[in-house]
């Protein structure tokens, strides 16, 4: 019993701390739903484990979140390189986004 229990308990943290981050892509578009002012979509035309190509950024913050989406928005304006930390967990389709940052 113990064994069963330290293997699960093994395979759920391992789970729990996935996660990848995202190097050096390109913004296909950038989506913001305007009764949501604390979260916003994007696309990169990869298709992530959660099966489509839209990452879903949250937060509780309205600062953060709109410091989050105007990086975003800036990268996919400039078509510039655009990196980003996918959790790996999912929201329907989505996968969700910790963090963003554009690259020169």
């Amino acid at each position: 019993m113990k064994i069963i229990l330290s293997v699960l308990f093994i395979l759920i943290s391992a789970n729990s701390f996935a996660a990848t981050d995202v190097h050096n892509t390109k913004l296909e578009f950038v989506y913001q739903v305007d009764s949501l002012s604390t979260s916003f979509e994007f696309s990169t035309g990869d298709i992530h484990g959660c099966g489509s190509t839209v990452y879903k950024v949250e937060s509780r913050n309205d600062v953060v979140a709109d410091r989050m989406f105007a990086i975003t928005l800036l990268a996919f304006e400039m078509d510039a390189s655009f990196s980003f930390h996918d959790t790996e967990v999912c929201e329907g389709n989505r996968s969700l986004v910790k963090w963003v940052r554009i690259v020169k």
